[in-house]
């Protein structure tokens, strides 16, 4: 595109290959090269020009997906006679010997300008050909490479699932042996306290389940929509005996609140939002210290749409003013994040800004009016 070959170059005339000898001559023929391609960019067709030393070029352009990459450039051939004083003038110029520079010229060959303009057509169509076939297999690349990551992300999730199952499942596998055998009591307080540390971890493991899944369908730009009706308190709910025993983990005490004018049914993806709030969760414990989040969900309505509006605060200091403007441009254009070191935070932030852009949602985040910061995630909804 901009005139220096990329491709190996054939079939100079002699002539040529004397002007691209000497230094400044190969600068003009370069700019000369520039300009053929200025041409076929501003008009998407062939170029026949006459180059510096007064010999006739062609450019033919290589377009890729509609953009111009390039162009095929040829000729080294004359279609007039020989201007003699003209080339001892550039011969001088250019520190060549004047003879053996005229006697070069006078072998290049001759040709009509019609037949010029014909090559030039007919590298324009082959052009045009190998660029197909160019941007299909670039394309074929892509969607391999889309698959390879995703099979990958997979693979990973489950050598880490099985070896995390290997440890952490069979000592419910155990508990639940145990009391089909009778040899725990079902009904006792202590049995029910495990129980229910086993169902935490269950949770736990389907989120992660689910998570994945998220991934897999980002990665191979599936992701879609699964509306339904559902009880935004009972998705709460949810989330918080999901979670609770992970913030626990960390001394950090999670709670949940749903305004009282929220209604009791909607319609939307109840399970993309729970990854939302889970996937925020998760963050708000990483980049600050926190001892209190908290999760509020009302409902705003505008004209004939219900809006879903979910505030997660916490009393940690938050993130600074570029830190904050970062990790919201990077949620926007759902794009990884180079904020933290750590992989699995960029990972968190690029699947919250593909989810929220399926639901076609908004983010902000910022301190309220007592100083507490959170982030707000606003979500169209139906309300049934």
């Amino acid at each position: 595109a901009n005139g220096v070959p990329v491709t190996k170059q054939s079939g100079f005339t002699d002539f040529c290959k004397m002007t691209r000898q000497s230094k400044c001559g190969s600068l003009n023929c370069q700019k000369c090269g520039r300009d053929g391609a200025h041409s076929t960019l501003e008009s998407g067709k062939p170029a026949v020009y006459h180059c510096h030393t007064g010999m006739v070029d062609f450019a033919a352009p290589i377009l890729l997906n509609g953009e111009y990459i390039g162009h095929f450039a040829g000729g080294q051939t004359r279609v007039e006679n020989l201007d003699e004083h003209f080339l001892r003038d550039l011969a001088a110029k250019y520190e060549i010997d004047a003879d053996e520079y005229i006697a070069a010229a006078k072998r290049s060959p001759v040709t009509d300008y019609e037949s010029v303009e014909r090559a030039a057509e007919f590298l324009a169509e082959l052009a045009k050909a190998l660029s197909k076939i160019a941007f299909e297999w670039l394309q074929i690349r892509e969607q391999k490479e889309v698959i390879d990551r995703a099979a990958k992300t997979q693979l990973d999730f489950m050598r880490e699932y099985a070896e995390d199952a290997g440890t952490n499942l069979q000592p419910m596998i155990a508990f639940l042996q145990k009391v089909a055998k009778g040899e725990i009591d079902a009904t006792s307080e202590e049995a029910k306290t495990d129980a229910n540390g086993w169902a935490d971890m269950v949770r736990q493991r389907m989120a992660s389940i689910n998570e994945s899944v998220n991934r897999s369908e980002i990665g191979r730009g599936e992701l879609t929509l699964r509306e339904g009706k559902y009880d935004i308190r009972m998705v709460a709910d949810r989330k918080l005996k999901e979670l609770k025993p992970m913030c626990a983990s960390d001394d950090v005490e999670l709670t949940a609140e749903v305004a009282c004018d929220v209604p009791e049914i909607l319609v939307g993806d109840a399970g993309r939002i729970g990854d939302i709030i889970g996937l925020w969760i998760r963050m708000a414990r990483v980049y600050n210290v926190v001892h209190k989040i908290h999760i509020h969900i009302a409902t705003r309505r505008q004209g004939y749409g219900t809006y879903l509006v979910i505030r997660i605060s916490d009393d940690g200091t938050g993130p600074d003013e570029v830190a904050t403007e970062r990790i919201l441009n990077h949620i926007r254009s759902r794009r990884g994040i180079e904020i933290w070191e750590n992989d699995y935070r960029e990972r968190w932030v690029s699947e919250l800004g593909h989810l929220l852009h399926l639901l076609s949602g908004t983010v902000d985040m910022a301190k309220d009016a007592d100083g507490v910061f959170g982030i707000t995630f606003t979500i169209p909804q139906l309300a049934a």
